[in-house]
């Protein structure tokens, strides 16, 4: 059973994947199935079930593998399309990001040496001390605290 090219088209999608999962399905050893034909064979054979009840039990048995099959043959290009869907909006998400690191840098070549330099645009993690008492002042203005507020970078 080979798969067949998808492309875009959604419902040509939906037959490839069907077809894997068949494949895959197919390629699977059965240790479930194959103790439950055992377990229902020697229940016959101990007269403990009818050969009629245990036929009925195997075909419904056989039937509940082919709609977990079915089931999810129809759930997954749908899974599939809404990661599609998600991968797009975190790209658009990174861009969108991308942009506003851009727009909150000010990126400038520097003709003469063609280094890259950044000027951060500088925001305080908390309000600037007001009082001249304050710890993180000094009596020159500066701030003292041992952080590093400078906004340019080379």
């Amino acid at each position: 059973m080979g798969m067949t090219s998808s492309g875009n088209n959604p419902a040509a999608r939906a037959l490839a994947i069907a077809q894997a999962l068949d494949a895959l399905f197919a390629a699977r050893h059965d240790d479930a199935t194959a103790r439950f034909d055992t377990e229902l064979g020697a229940a016959v054979a101990d007269s403990r079930l009818d050969e009629e009840t245990a036929r009925t039990l195997r075909w419904w048995q056989r039937e509940s593998v082919r709609a977990a099959r079915s089931y999810l043959a129809d759930l997954l290009p749908g899974v599939l399309h809404a990661d599609d869907a998600a991968q797009r909006k975190s790209c658009a998400q990174v861009d969108l990001a991308a942009a506003s690191w851009q727009e909150a840098t000010d990126v400038v070549r520097d003709s003469d040496d063609a280094k890259l330099r950044v000027r951060l645009v500088a925001v305080p993690r908390h309000a600037a001390p007001t009082d001249e008492a304050s710890p993180t002042a000094s009596s020159n203005g500066k701030d003292t605290s041992g952080d590093d507020h400078s906004a340019t970078t080379a």
